[in-house]
């Protein structure tokens, strides 16, 4: 990977992927498995341009940061990234842009994380419908978006169940209603989005205490995966009487939830190539032996939950590396530059 080959944009660009200060934990499994010796920091800096999506311009087919013009033609690969809690629209559609007078320019240039399927990432029923119209309809929990208030009374989801907005909230706006009290103040709390769904509430204590979780995914490969285990009252699927099991519980369940993945890898491709988005975590459900997938995400490397469980359970790096040689693919360097 030569110098200048590669162009780096997303939103917040600069702090998440380059700040050397950041937890080793954050992109751990970036450390442990391409090739023992990389990082995210190490695979991209000082070898590309990086900009936030916010702060440049794009004239005559050049990308315009401070005043400097860098010319889209003198990259090989264009690697876009997304915030969940920065990324707009407007964001989307400018990165959208920039990819397709990169194509005009060069139309082998490598769109790694193409922008088009940023939409599937921002909003709920839009990833649903994707894969409704890919012949994945048994993957999806039952949803309606609502399209004005009285869909609150009209439609066939079970109570409980979780409405939120449908626009990308980082579960910030996801409540779980047991009756029609609960569904118009929720409606009330989060109507300023102007798209709202609900979704079908699975639970499935029976056989797990927490039957969500996240799986991580580069270049059609699994490289890991954990359960999503919270102690509060509630969060999105998880058991509503929120206690993290015990610690033999946590590992059966990640042993259970491991192999069940890899059962079904080919599920999990087939999704990411839809998607069009390398760099991918999907978060998914368990219930009566089927996966249901509730939303994707574009994250480079375990995230700030994970590290959070590890404390919680007195468990550290090693446990993570145990889990991965057991289950999950390796990387490769060239993975992480792949379309």
């Amino acid at each position: 990977m030569n110098n200048k080959t590669v162009l780096w944009i997303g939103c917040n660009v600069h702090s998440p992927l380059t700040n050397k200060d950041v937890s080793f934990y954050k992109n751990m499994t970036w450390h442990c498995n391409i090739e023992n010796k990389y990082s995210i920091q190490s695979l991209i800096y000082d070898i590309c341009d990086m900009f936030d999506i916010k702060t440049l311009t794009l004239r005559d087919k050049c990308i315009i940061y401070n005043n400097t013009i860098f010319d889209l033609k003198q990259y090989e690969n264009i690697i876009f990234t997304w915030n969940l809690q920065t990324c707009s629209i407007d964001d989307i559609e400018k990165m959208i842009h920039i990819k397709n007078e990169a194509k005009t320019i060069n139309n082998d240039v490598s769109i790694v994380n193409s922008p088009d399927s940023y939409v599937y990432i921002h909003y709920k029923d839009r990833f649903f419908h994707l894969l409704h119209n890919n012949n994945c309809s048994n993957y999806i929990p039952k949803n309606k978006l609502l399209t004005c208030f009285f869909d609150i009374f009209i439609n066939s989801i079970r109570f409980p169940k979780i409405i939120r907005s449908n626009v990308t909230c980082g579960g910030m706006e996801t409540f779980l209603a047991y009756n029609y009290t609960d569904m118009i103040n929720y409606y009330r709390k989060i109507n300023d989005k102007k798209s709202i769904i609900i979704i079908e509430y699975i639970n499935n204590k029976k056989l797990f205490y927490y039957c969500s979780y996240r799986v991580f995914m580069c270049n059609s490969k699994i490289y890991f995966a954990y359960p999503h285990v919270s102690t509060k009252t509630w969060c999105a699927h998880t058991d509503p009487e929120g206690h993290a099991p015990d610690i033999d519980n946590y590992i059966n369940e990640y042993n259970v939830i491991a192999n069940k993945i890899n059962e079904n890898k080919e599920v999990f491709i087939k999704i990411q190539n839809l998607l069009n988005i390398n760099h991918l975590a999907l978060d998914c459900l368990i219930c009566n032996d089927k996966i249901f997938f509730c939303e994707p995400e574009l994250k480079y490397g375990v995230d700030e939950n994970y590290k959070k469980q590890l404390n919680h359970y007195g468990l550290g790096l090693n446990f993570a590396i145990q889990m991965h040689e057991k289950y999950f693919d390796h990387l490769k360097l060239s993975d992480f530059y792949s379309a």
